[in-house]
């Protein structure tokens, strides 16, 4: 199965947060699947998404 994700950051103004929205959608443009994340400005966020994604990828290529 193949796949394409669309990330996007949306402001929620009643809780103040920035959180990120990841909709994966298949070839036939189907939603598969859609994460709403907090971003933790805490913690640098490219490395932390790169661990969490490359382990989806390989879940998704099996």
């Amino acid at each position: 199965m193949q796949a394409v994700e669309l990330r996007s950051e949306v402001i929620v103004p009643t809780d103040s947060e920035i959180r990120y929205v990841d909709t994966w959608l298949d070839t036939k443009n189907k939603i598969i699947r859609t994460d709403l994340e907090r971003i933790d400005l805490e913690v640098p966020v490219f490395e932390d998404k790169t661990r969490k994604y490359e382990s989806e990828i390989a879940i998704a290529e099996q």
